[in-house]
C-alpha cells in the first residue's frame, strides 16, 4: 500500500462525463496505480514525481485504480470530487456484505467486541462540489457526508464527514501556483493497526506549491504541506493516540521540457513526522525522511502515458535505539485510456511516515494493474489485482508501535457499471483481500461483494 503527503491526487471517475474534457496530471494518470496506494499509506509522494498536465478527449475510457480498495479507501479520497463549471451534487448508496468484518484470522474464536464475523453494511452518501473561473485564476471545493450502518456489529456503526477546497492562481505569464485543505472524519481504515476496533480517524492538511517554466523548457517547482492525525476509539479498552501525528513536507523539483510530450529532471523532498504523544527521555519521538530522485515522464498520442522515478531514500529519528532506513526508492507507472478500454499498471519502493498507524514508518515493495472495459454507452466491466509488501518499523520503547513486523496483501476485485441515464448509474463488485502477517495470528481473508447506486446531479 502506498502514499498521500502531498496533494491529493484527483482520480476520475469510471464513467465518462460527456461533453467534456478529461485532465490530469501524467504522474495521476501514468503512476495512478502506484499513488492509488494512498488508500492506507501517505507518502510515496515523496518520490512521485512531477508531471505535465494532459488532456483526454471526449469519450476515452478511463480506468479507476482505487475500486480494488473498495470502500476502505483513503480519508481524502472521497473529497477528490470533480465537478462541471458551476455546482453539481452527488448522492449515492453502497450495500455490502462481507464474510469477515472483524479482520481474523482462520480458526480464531470471535472476539467479544463482535456480534457476528460476517455482516450487512450500509453506506449512504451525500456530497457537493463546485469549480469556478475567476478570470486566469480558479477556486474549487467539496463537501461530503455520510454515515456506515452495521445490520449486526451495531459498535462498529460510524458517521463520515468531509471538506476540502483550494485554487490555482496564475503569477505574470510564466508562473502558476496552488493551494488547498481539507478535513475529514471517518472509520478507521481497516489496515491501518493489527486488530478492527470501534474507532475514528480525523485527517487535517493544508498546503501549496508555486512552479515557472522558461521559453528554454525549463519547468522548477516548490511546495510545502502541512498535515494531522488524530486517532479516537469508542473502546475503553484500547487507546490509539499514541499514533497521533503532526507532519511537515517541502519538495521541490527541476525539469526540461523533451519535445511537447515528456519531461526529465530532478527532485528532492525533506518531510518531518513529529508522534506528539510518544514522549521518550523528555522528547517527542520524530523521524525525518529525506529522498533525492530523477524522473522522467513521456506521452504518446493521447492515450498513453508513463512515468517514473528513481532515487534515494534516508529516514533518521531522534530516538535512541530506533533503526533507520537508506536505501533506494522508486516508482513506474503507465496509463491507457482509449475509446473502449482504460488501463493503469504500477509498481515501485516507497519509505513512508506520518500515516497515523501503528507503525512509526514503513518499507514498501508494490506492483498492481486494473483495466476497464466499455461494452457500449451504458456498460462497463473492470478487474484488477494489487501486492504489497510492506515492513512495519517502530521502536522498543513503545510495544505498541511494534505489533507486527510485516504485512503482505494480495487484492483482486472484478466489477461492472450500468448507467441507468445521465445521472444514475448501478455499480456490482466483488472484492477478495488476503493478509499474510509476521506474527500470523494477525493474518486474514476477506471476501466482499458490493452494490451501489450512485446519483450526480
Amino acid at each position: 500500500m502506498a502514499c498521500k503527503a502531498t496533494d491529493p491526487v484527483t482520480v476520475l471517475p469510471a464513467e465518462t462525463l460527456k461533453g467534456t474534457y478529461h485532465t490530469r496530471t501524467l504522474a495521476s494518470v501514468a503512476g495512478g496505480v502506484a499513488l492509488s496506494l494512498a488508500l492506507a499509506f501517505p507518502a510515496l509522494a515523496q518520490i512521485a514525481p512531477p508531471g505535465p498536465r494532459i488532456q483526454y478527449p471526449d469519450g476515452a475510457v478511463i480506468d479507476d485504480p482505487e475500486r480494488i480498495y473498495g470502500d476502505d479507501a483513503d480519508g481524502f479520497s472521497p473529497l477528490a470530487i470533480v465537478g462541471a463549471l458551476g455546482l453539481s451534487v452527488n448522492a449515492g448508496l453502497v450495500t455490502e456484505y462481507s464474510d469477515n468484518v472483524a479482520r481474523m484470522a482462520e480458526g480464531q474464536p470471535l472476539s467479544s467486541r463482535f456480534e457476528s464475523k460476517d455482516d450487512w453494511i450500509f453506506r449512504p452518501t451525500a456530497g457537493v462540489a463546485f469549480e469556478r473561473p475567476l478570470g486566469r485564476n480558479r477556486i474549487f471545493g467539496a463537501a461530503t457526508i455520510g454515515r456506515n450502518i452495521y445490520a449486526r456489529n451495531h459498535r462498529l456503526n460510524s458517521n463520515r464527514f468531509g471538506v476540502s477546497g483550494g485554487g490555482d492562481f496564475q503569477i505574470g505569464q510564466a508562473c502558476n501556483g496552488q493551494v488547498t485543505g481539507g478535513w475529514s472524519k471517518r472509520d478507521t481504515q481497516l489496515g491501518s493497526f493489527e486488530e478492527v476496533v470501534a474507532s475514528q480517524q480525523t485527517r487535517t492538511r493544508f498546503g501549496g506549491s508555486v512552479g515557472c517554466s522558461t521559453m528554454m523548457g525549463l519547468t522548477g517547482r516548490v511546495g510545502y504541506n502541512r498535515s494531522s492525525v488524530r486517532n479516537d476509539t469508542d473502546d475503553p479498552n484500547y487507546d490509539r493516540t499514541f499514533a497521533d501525528v503532526d507532519s511537515h513536507l517541502v519538495n521541490a523539483s527541476l525539469g526540461y521540457r523533451v519535445g511537447l510530450r515528456g519531461q526529465v529532471g530532478v527532485a528532492g523532498s525533506w518531510a518531518e513526522n513529529r508522534y506528539i504523544n510518544q514522549i521518550i527521555d523528555g522528547e517527542v519521538n520524530t523521524n525525518e525522511i529525506r529522498t533525492v530522485s530523477v524522473f522522467g515522464n513521456y506521452r504518446i498520442g493521447n492515450s498513453l502515458n508513463a512515468s517514473g522515478s528513481i532515487g534515494r531514500t534516508r529516514l533518521t529519528s531522534n530516538t535512541p535505539g530506533s533503526v533507520g532506513f537508506s536505501g533506494a526508492t522508486w516508482s513506474l507507472g503507465v496509463g491507457y485510456a482509449g475509446p473502449r478500454i482504460g488501463a493503469n499498471i504500477g509498481m515501485g519502493r516507497s519509505v513512508n511516515g506520518g500515516r497515523g498507524v501503528s507503525a512509526n514508518y514503513t518499507i514498501q515493495q508494490f506492483y498492481n494493474l486494473s483495466t476497464t472495459y466499455s461494452a457500449n454507452d451504458r456498460l462497463r466491466f473492470s478487474t484488477g489485482y494489487s501486492h504489497t509488501k510492506v515492513d512495519l518499523r517502530g521502536i522498543a520503547a513503545l510495544p505498541e508501535t511494534e505489533v507486527a513486523s510485516q504485512n503482505v496483501n494480495n487484492r483482486f476485485f472484478v466489477g461492472s457499471d450500468y448507467s441507468l441515464n445521465s445521472f444514475l448509474r448501478l455499480g456490482l463488485d466483488f472484492n477478495h483481500h488476503r493478509r499474510s502477517s509476521t506474527p500470523s495470528n494477525f493474518s486474514y481473508k476477506v471476501n466482499s461483494v458490493i452494490f451501489s447506486i450512485k446519483a450526480h446531479l
